[in-house]
C-alpha cells in the first residue's frame, strides 16, 4: 500500500508539474502575442495620430502664410494703384512727366502710357 501511495504521489507531482509547465508555456505565449499585438496597435495609432496632427498643423501654417502673403500683396497692389491714379490726375493737370515720376516713384515710360 505504501508503494501505491508513493507511486500515486509521484504521478500527481508529474501531472501537476506538466500542468504547471503547460500553464507557464501558455501564459508565456499569450504574453508574447499580446505584447506584439499591443505594439502593432500602438504603432498604428501613433502613426495615424501623428499624421493627423501634422496635417492639421500644416493646414494652419499654410492658411496663416497664405493670409499674410495675400494681405501684403493686396497692400502693395493698393499702394501701386494709388500711385497710378495720382499720376493720371497729375498728368491730366499738365504736370511734367519727370516731376510725376519723382513724386510717385513710377517710371517715365509707365507714366507716358497712362
Amino acid at each position: 500500500y505504501d508503494r501505491y501511495l508513493m507511486d500515486r504521489a509521484i504521478l500527481r507531482n508529474t501531472v501537476d508539474g506538466a500542468r504547471d509547465e503547460g500553464r507557464y508555456e501558455g501564459m508565456k505565449e499569450g504574453m508574447e502575442k499580446g505584447l506584439q499585438q499591443g505594439m502593432q496597435q500602438g504603432l498604428q495609432q501613433g502613426l495615424e495620430q501623428g499624421l493627423q496632427q501634422g496635417l492639421q498643423q500644416g493646414l494652419q501654417q499654410g492658411l496663416q502664410q497664405g493670409l499674410q502673403q495675400g494681405l501684403e500683396q493686396g497692400l502693395q497692389q493698393g499702394v501701386y494703384q494709388e500711385k497710378v491714379d495720382n499720376a493720371r490726375k497729375m498728368k491730366a493737370h499738365g504736370i511734367a512727366t519727370d516731376m510725376i515720376a519723382q513724386i510717385t516713384g513710377l517710371g517715365s515710360d509707365e507714366i507716358e502710357r497712362l
